[in-house]
């Protein structure tokens, strides 16, 4: 499974995935798995702390900060990366939408 996760992350286009989970009305922010839950490019005030629990949390499989290989490791590092410019995208979008 590792293997497969890090050929996606490497392949994934987080703005296009970010247009087509919206059109789906799909607003769940990708989240990373650690200690906590940790939502890459949204901030936590008070409004989008509501506007997560609204909406909702997907966790990126694989993204633990426990490390057991050099693959989980990267899988680790584009699993910031993508899930960061995803999110920020699906904010952009709605914000875009909702004034």
């Amino acid at each position: 499974m590792p293997a497969k996760q890090l050929i996606a992350l490497q392949q994934c286009n987080p703005e296009r995935e970010a247009e087509m989970a919206y059109k789906k009305d799909d607003m769940r922010f990708i989240g990373l798995l650690g200690n906590a839950v940790v939502i890459p490019g949204v901030g936590r005030s008070s409004a989008e702390e509501d506007f997560i629990k609204r909406v909702g949390v997907k966790i990126l499989c694989g993204s633990t900060d426990y490390t057991q290989s050099p693959l989980v490791a990267q899988i680790g590092d584009l699993g910031v990366t993508c899930p960061t410019k995803y999110n920020h995208h699906l904010l952009v979008l709605w914000a875009a939408n909702n004034r």
